[in-house]
């Protein structure tokens, strides 16, 4: 579903006052999560102007909640607290540049170099931001090639985007190795992912990857299961396509796999959508990008912060000692601008007498709100005196 600039400038403005999340002035704007746009497309005049870097939105900080102490309590006492939940940025993300340098992408590239330091400042203001850089081209080349792994050093990234290493050449035939370098983003352990951040991936490309793509034996590539890793690995995948072409179809011919794939794939087509499926299927989005015209940086900053999120909960170091409930239940999904309050009630469990001695002068632990992963609030549990 695309989105168009008359409803985007409303959306925004009726939003304005509970929380600013556009650094564009066609991002995306605040809509309810069931109309969440899955694309937005760039090269369309009537969806979306051309991206223009903003204002930033409001900085995200881990939100710490007062505490609940049970005094004296039995097991099935309940204490309740609520926390508000606003959608847009997130106190804590990772993200992975992943680049196609094949000879087509010279353009992007060189934005990308220009540009970077100014996307670094920008998330920086924002939330606390770690980057890396990875790139690919034809699988006869390199599937997959990790010039950075996750990190702090803004130095050491912007290096890796200056360095050869991102020059634009080569590619082969039309295809190329996107499955294959998703894949290893999900499940190379080099990448350096945090488990306390939201974990992102701004893909940058103008062609689908081969479909299958088998680069070892026994590996086979496709969209759906490169989907399950990186859904496995909880990354949510933002699409820069150039003219559209992540999305683009390919009729049927013998180049369209790659590898000695089993079973064979026969030259099968591969079918429209092969990039949207997956940003769809991560809980990202696809911006479809006039090719040259050096908008790529500022429609990623625009799309990263209007992301719906996804509420999620733990207990941390509780051993078993309470159970929670929440309303409105988990998972919950918060758009760009809206705000959700969640109510959570801890109960001593049953099995509390078992764990903790009866009496106990002290016992804690934490109650964790997740936004896509990052950890978004934190409100100690306290339990002394329990009664048995």
């Amino acid at each position: 579903m695309m989105v168009h600039a008359r409803a985007l400038v409303a959306a925004a403005a009726a939003a304005a006052v509970a929380v600013a999340v556009t650094l564009l002035v066609a991002s995306p704007a605040p809509v309810a999560a069931q109309q969440r746009p899955r694309e937005f497309d760039f090269t369309d005049p009537d969806c979306c102007p051309a991206p223009t870097v903003g204002p930033s939105p409001k900085p995200s900080k881990l939100t710490r909640l007062p505490r609940l102490t049970f005094r004296g309590a039995r097991p099935g006492d309940t204490i309740c607290g609520d926390v508000v939940i606003k959608g847009g940025a997130v106190p804590k993300d990772d993200l992975m540049l992943l680049t196609d340098v094949t000879g087509s992408m010279g353009s992007a590239i060189a934005t990308v170099r220009a540009e970077m330091a100014a996307l670094m400042d920008a998330r920086g203001t924002v939330s606390d931001t770690r980057f890396g850089v990875a790139s690919y081209r034809d699988e006869s080349e390199f599937g997959f090639r990790l010039n950075q792994p996750l990190t702090a050093n803004r130095v050491a990234v912007q290096a890796a985007v200056d360095s050869p290493d991102l020059n634009a050449a080569g590619g082969g035939d039309a295809l190329e190795a996107n499955l294959v370098a998703l894949h290893a983003l999900a499940t190379d352990a080099s990448v350096g992912w945090s488990p306390g951040a939201r974990r992102l991936v701004a893909w940058f490309g103008d062609v689908p990857g081969h479909e299958p793509s088998c680069p070892a034996p026994g590996v086979r590539h496709t969209r759906s299961s490169v989907l399950a890793a990186l859904r496995a690995a909880r990354i949510s995948v933002i699409g820069v396509s150039l003219a559209g072409g992540l999305d683009r179809p390919f009729g049927p011919a013998a180049g369209n796999s790659w590898g000695s794939c089993t079973p064979p794939s026969g030259g099968d087509a591969i079918a429209v959508g092969q990039g949207t499926s997956l940003t769809d299927g991560t809980g990202g989005v696809m911006a479809k990008l006039v090719p040259g015209t050096g908008t790529e940086v500022a429609a990623l900053l625009g799309i990263i912060d209007a992301l719906e999120l996804e509420i999620t909960s733990s207990l941390n170091d509780c051993a078993g000692v309470f159970t929670t409930a929440f309303t409105p239940a988990l998972p919950a999904i918060v758009a760009a601008g809206e705000s959700l309050t969640l109510n959570q009630c801890v109960t001593v469990d049953k099995a509390a007498c078992d764990i903790v001695k009866a009496g106990s002068l002290f016992f804690t632990c934490n109650l964790e709100v997740l936004a896509t992963g990052a950890l978004f609030s934190v409100r100690p549990i306290a339990l002394t005196g329990l009664k048995c």
